[in-house]
């Protein structure tokens, strides 16, 4: 059977009109409906509560967008009772109300997940859902009511508890209609927007924000410098692009700067990417080039002096053996490994976990008990010398064989007539000694040296 092409185009027209005038009504996180609804409709090939609801808002008939695990489903209500949703906590789960022109947008929840209706109650809008592509990480969520004065209604925005905790709410404005929102990081958020007006009655609806990574192949650089977040003026920042673009042999333009903020009392934090010819330039190689131009001699290459050159995320493989912690940007080595101290500190610089505790502790037990033994035999060697004693003698005739070799202690000439007595020797008389004593043979040789030499004694 084929369809007149005037007819498609009006009935295309009609469906355009009608989703025009729905749109997202009351949103509840977690929750389920009553079993009193019917004309359950599965919509494939949609992933998100925003197409849900607008498959659901293309379809006349249909009160409910369900998003269950991923799932869309579209329900009709039979009567109001039957679209009060109910609590499930811990579920993937979001349910929204499909608020067309002249319907209800929503039903009172007994169970207190939240209030929409139509008259006077403020019908809330959270803004539907988001997308971002890092490195943008900021985004504003502009709230509204519907059915009620919104400058009689009191705004209070609340992150899911299953988002994730990194993000900066600026100014405040979690109690304003709009939400300012920075410093986001790779997940999916969801927040609720409660809007409740002076009679006590309100609604809820929900935002989504899902923030993708950077595309593959580009990095984000981390430069501390010693200088005062509040001391780096406009100039000096450009500056500071015009040194580096210059050190990397890129333009200026191709240096992006994506933070500059404080990260201790004296020191600033300079996030940057850089571009290439063929695409952003991998973190690691910016990183060994800056390290080698930055950290060693050429420490005053920059406006600055820099600390330290890191990957704005913590890409240490840490041996295998760790993990990389994203905030100090160093290893956590897992029980019984350490880092290896030469590698670390005389190689390459990286933090790694290449070492056995084990291991070190016997070494390190080994070379203190090495060290202490050879100082103990050091001092003892030494002690020894001193005391040892050597008693020097001279030797007054070894040419002759047959001749006694008669030794005696040197000393000095003053000592040479010290006349002993005691009981049991004579006195002698000062004339000089007889020598050799009378009566005893004498060798004619040993004679003669006498002569020669003359008397050892004087």
């Amino acid at each position: 059977m084929s369809w007149d092409p005037t007819f498609l185009l009006l009935l295309q027209s009609i469906g355009a009109a009608v989703a025009s005038r729905c749109q997202q009504g009351a949103t509840f996180s977690q929750a389920a409906v009553s079993p009193e609804v019917s004309g359950a409709l599965r919509v494939w090939g949609v992933a998100s509560l925003q197409q849900c609801v607008a498959a659901g808002c293309n379809l006349p008939g249909y009160h409910l967008a369900w998003l269950l695990g991923g799932r869309c489903y579209l329900l009709s209500c039979q009567q109001g009772a039957g679209c009060r949703p109910r609590r499930t906590p811990g579920s993937a789960s979001v349910l929204a109300f499909l608020q067309r022109a002249g319907s209800y947008g929503g039903l009172p929840d007994e169970e207190g997940a939240g209030t929409a209706g139509g008259g006077d109650t403020p019908v809330a809008h959270a803004g539907g859902s988001h997308t971002l592509t890092l490195p943008n990480n900021s985004l504003v969520l502009r709230g509204s009511v519907t059915n009620g004065d919104q400058t009689q209604v009191h705004f209070l925005w609340v992150r899911d508890p299953q988002s994730p905790a990194a993000g900066d709410v600026l100014y405040g404005s979690d109690t304003w209609p709009h939400l300012f929102l920075a410093n986001l990081v790779e997940g999916s958020y969801l927040f609720q927007l409660r809007a409740v007006d002076a009679q006590g009655r309100g609604s809820t609806a929900m935002a989504t924000v899902e923030v993708r990574p950077e595309p593959e192949g580009g990095g984000v650089v981390e430069l501390e410098m010693l200088v005062g977040v509040a001391q780096v003026s406009v100039a000096q920042k450009d500056t500071l692009i015009r040194q580096l673009a210059a050190l990397l042999g890129v333009n200026s333009t191709d240096v992006q700067v994506r933070a500059l903020q404080g990260y201790a009392h004296l020191s600033t934090v300079l996030h940057f990417s850089v571009w290439g010819p063929l695409g952003p330039l991998p973190d690691s190689k910016l990183v060994a080039q800056l390290r080698a131009m930055l950290l060693g001699g050429g420490n005053h290459a920059l406006l600055f002096r820099v600390l330290r050159v890191d990957p704005a995320l913590c890409v240490l493989r840490c041996s295998g053996r760790g993990q990389c912690d994203p905030i100090t940007k160093e290893c956590t080595c897992d029980a019984f490994w350490t880092e290896n101290l030469i590698r670390r500190y005389l190689g390459d610089g990286e933090s790694n976990c290449d070492w056995r505790l084990l291991y070190v502790v016997l070494t390190s037990f080994l070379l203190v008990v090495s060290i202490l033994t050879l100082s103990w035999s050091l001092v003892c060697c030494r002690s020894w010398m001193k005391v040892r004693k050597k008693t020097r003698y001279a030797i007054l005739d070894d040419t002759d064989e047959q001749e006694r070799v008669e030794l005696r202690p040197t000393f000095s000439v003053k000592h040479r007539c010290v006349v002993h007595t005691s009981s049991l020797m004579g006195v002698e008389s000062d004339s000089d000694p007889e020598w050799p004593p009378q009566g005893r043979n004498q060798h004619p040789q040993g004679r003669n040296k006498a002569a020669r030499y003359g008397n050892a004694f004087g």
